[in-house]
């Protein structure tokens, strides 16, 4: 099977947010749980994102103390040809934090990175306990459709949220990513290898 381009992979993401958020402003509730559905896949792109982030944050640091390294990096297709669940990335992710510096960056810019990175974390948590709750309670007799339909707009608050907090996260990380050596030392010429936010 072909994998995307990194520009096609970014059109079609763009048109799933574009359809999710559509359906996120109507009124019908199957139309707001089909945002939700399609703003927990993204809430889980995002996650084999930091994941593979994560990965470059600790082989840069472990370059900079020794110039070795103690694994090699996975592309996007390890996440998918087995699926890793966006909690297992999560719990991995907070073993991480604090992030040390490395390279050319500084203790406060770790400090700050780290910071982001918890608060990304945590808004990721909260959107899947939330996720969880909706997809539970439908089936829960003590809930009424009224009390069901109340669950989505909450979900799509909080996945606005999430973004949010990721969309920071990955700003401030820059100068804990591969420079273009490093991505060519660790890829070589693969297309899409490095592919994220």
């Amino acid at each position: 099977m072909r994998t995307l381009s990194t520009a096609e992979q970014i059109e079609k993401l763009n048109a799933l947010m574009e359809i999710a958020n559509n359906a996120a402003k109507s009124n019908s509730f199957i139309e707001k749980m089909g945002a939700c559905a399609i703003y927990a896949g993204v809430i889980d792109f995002y996650a084999i994102q930091a994941a593979r982030l994560l990965e470059e944050i600790i082989l840069k640091a472990q370059l900079a103390v020794d110039g070795k390294t103690t694994f090699m990096p996975h592309d996007d297709s390890y996440f998918y040809e087995a699926p890793v669940g966006t909690s297992r990335i999560l719990k991995v992710f907070r073993t991480q934090l604090p992030f040390k510096p490395a390279e050319n960056t500084k203790t406060e810019d770790a400090e700050k990175v780290s910071i982001a990175a918890k608060k990304f974390k945590e808004s990721f948590d909260k959107f899947l306990a939330n996720r969880n709750i909706l997809l539970h309670q439908i089936g829960n007799p003590a809930k009424t459709l009224i009390d069901i339909e109340q669950l989505p707009p909450r979900l799509i608050e909080i996945f606005n949220e999430c973004i949010g907090k990721a969309n920071e996260f990955f700003k401030l990380v820059t100068p804990f990513r591969f420079s273009e050596k490093e991505m060519k030392h660790f890829y070589g010429e693969r297309k899409n290898a490095g592919g994220g936010q």
